[in-house]
């Protein structure tokens, strides 16, 4: 019966852990042109693996792309509107740049780590990384 007893708890743990990784994903976002002029910002940064990064800004005329990303990694490119989204999938440093600006130094970089959750997040579903 108390080997019973673990084994459900050992899988309940597991399933908490499964369903509600995704529930602690953060949202990171970098603004571009207009009173910024020609930079990122933030131009770096980390983040983890399952968060989103949302690029801001006028595309038209700050087309994106990324440059070097990690082995496995999407890489992406955005020509036109004003939002842009990218799950991070893969651990590693990600590069970007305005394709028509990067000479100036409108470049970025962020940096994804493995997605981790502690068991006060999982206990108490609280984000501490804000």
């Amino acid at each position: 019966m108390k080997t019973r007893i673990v084994k459900l708890i050992q899988i309940v743990a597991l399933l908490l852990c499964f369903f509600t990784a995704n529930s602690f994903a953060m949202t990171h976002v970098v603004m571009f042109g207009g009173s910024l002029g020609f930079v990122y910002s933030p131009s770096s940064f980390t983040a983890k693996v399952g968060d989103t990064v949302r690029w801001e800004g006028a595309f038209g005329t700050h087309p994106l792309s990324s440059t070097t990303i990690p082995s496995g990694a999407a890489s992406w490119t955005s020509t036109s509107g004003s939002t842009f989204m990218y799950v991070i999938k893969v651990v590693g440093t990600y590069h970007f740049q305005c394709n028509i600006h990067f000479s100036l130094g409108m470049t970025g970089s962020f940096t994804a780590t493995a997605a981790t959750l502690n068991i006060t997040q999982i206990l108490f579903h609280r984000d501490n990384s804000a």
